[in-house]
């Protein structure tokens, strides 16, 4: 088997028979073939639909929007370049809406979009609600939902966007001054757990000054950073949220990406993940994606502790946007690689392609996120179209590459 890796075995290994059994295979294939043909046979992505996705029988794909285009009859919202992270929240009328940054990093370019869908899934408005910011990344809902997106930039911050677009922006220069990628809310205490983009990256948390029994108010409040002992997590304050990355000397200006290694900052000892991405909140836990190692982590709240949940040695690589189902099933979106998203089940840790978006090379998938029923994921292609503009001397000049946001419905719930 000429260039066969261990990945690609156990993306594939459901689709062979019991005849492999006592095969010379390595170890680690004996090891995982048993499991993968009684659980996971009928987890086989199918051949490639119309809009050039890899699903799992019994699931369906729509295109709901593409960047450049309008999204609704209704609405003269053009969709956004780049989408990225996003989230759904319900509505009074029992539709939903599904929240998109805009991750376009030239200064004050960037934001974040909506899709308004009616009970029936139908697509009645789309509007902005945050604009003027730059390179909206990742972020998070809270529980009174509102949206948290995420600046991942050096001088990044957070800002709280209300979804209906009734209410302006709030940006929260409190949570730290740095490259945000995704921020989760504990709904008992309000707490906000942040990830930081960088090889060495901490894990913060911030405790918010004041709060009401439904909302917290993030203007005021510390900002921790995490330090792990033996799994367990000891929080230590930051001196200078806000502390300058850029540094002049003489002549030069030298700036400094990672907060913890400016200024006083660099003096905590704190522990590094190596390029913190998605987060997302689930029954006392925060899961997190690290890119840079292939890694998922689960933080307990409860008892402080931390590891690692996915060690990267699965169908999963390059974990980026995360998201949980409603019945605990982990769901990692992959940065490239096979543009998948990859399922990973808390009870056997066991993981499998969920999806797979063929023909988009050099893109990403972003944003995934379930509506109220748990029956349709929502997630974006961020670089998934490209234009031709025209032939000239026999080379093609191309626009730049457009975002297609996707909806996927099917028996979520029977997945595990």
């Amino acid at each position: 088997m000429k260039n066969y890796s261990k990945r690609n075995f156990l993306k594939t290994i459901g689709s062979f028979g019991v005849s492999l059994v006592g095969a010379n295979l390595p170890i680690w294939a004996s090891n995982n073939l048993a499991y993968a043909a009684s659980s996971f046979a009928s987890y086989n992505l199918q051949e490639k639909d119309e809009n050039n996705l890899m699903l799992l029988e019994g699931f369906k794909s729509r295109v709901v929007a593409i960047t450049g285009e309008k999204p609704s009859k209704n609405s003269n919202y053009k969709w956004h370049k780049f989408p990225d992270g996003g989230a759904v929240f319900p509505t009074k009328s029992g539709g939903w809406i599904y929240v998109s940054n805009s991750e376009v990093f030239k200064h004050n370019k960037g934001g974040v979009g909506t899709l308004v869908f009616d009970k029936n899934s139908n697509i009645i408005n789309a509007y902005s609600i945050c604009s003027k910011t730059t390179g909206n990344c990742a972020g998070g809902p809270t529980p009174w939902n509102t949206w948290l997106t995420c600046e991942e930039i050096n001088e990044g911050f957070v800002l709280e966007c209300d979804p209906s677009g009734k209410k302006k922006p709030i940006k929260y220069k409190s949570l730290g001054m740095f490259r945000h990628e995704a921020a989760s809310v504990d709904p008992k205490t309000f707490n906000i757990y942040m990830t930081e983009d960088q090889e060495e990256g901490g894990f913060y948390r911030f405790i918010p000054e004041k709060e009401s029994k439904k909302k917290a108010n993030y203007k005021k409040g510390i900002l921790q950073v995490a330090n792990i002992n033996n799994s367990k997590v000891e929080w230590i304050n930051v001196p200078e949220p806000q502390a300058n990355p850029k540094v002049k000397k003489g002549n030069e200006t030298k700036h400094i990406p990672v907060l913890m290694k400016r200024g006083n900052n660099s003096k905590i000892k704190y522990f590094i993940f190596n390029r913190g991405e998605g987060s997302w909140y689930y029954q006392g836990k925060i899961f997190f994606a690290t890119t840079g190692d292939d890694s998922i982590w689960v933080y307990s709240i409860g008892d402080e502790k931390i590891e690692k949940f996915y060690k990267g040695d699965g169908a999963l690589k390059h974990p980026d946007n995360v998201t949980v189902s409603k019945n605990g099933l982990i769901l990692a979106a992959e940065d490239s690689d096979d543009m998948e998203i990859v399922a990973i089940s808390q009870k056997t840790k066991k993981t499998f392609p969920l999806l797979r978006i063929v023909g988009q090379k050099g893109s990403e998938i972003t944003g995934p996120a379930f509506d109220p029923s748990g029956s349709r994921l929502y997630f974006s292609s961020q670089r998934g179209k490209t234009k031709v503009k025209k032939t000239i001397k026999g080379k093609i000049y191309e626009f730049a590459r457009s975002g297609i946001t996707y909806e996927v419905t099917g028996p979520f719930a029977k997945l595990f």
